[in-house]
């Protein structure tokens, strides 16, 4: 079993509604993360989904 602290990064991966899904998938099984937010844009960072 995994500590949270290993599980968790100060790094969070992120996606813009405009990237397909390949390079969403590709992201998660490189650097073995779940879900992934997906923010409205560059500028705003504002969360659409979780």
């Amino acid at each position: 079993m995994k500590r949270i602290k290993e599980v968790m990064t100060a790094n969070i991966k992120f996606r813009y509604p405009h990237d397909d899904c390949g390079k969403a998938a590709k992201i998660m099984k490189d650097d073995n993360v779940g879900i992934m937010p997906v923010l409205a844009d560059k500028e705003t960072k504002r969360l659409l989904a979780w």
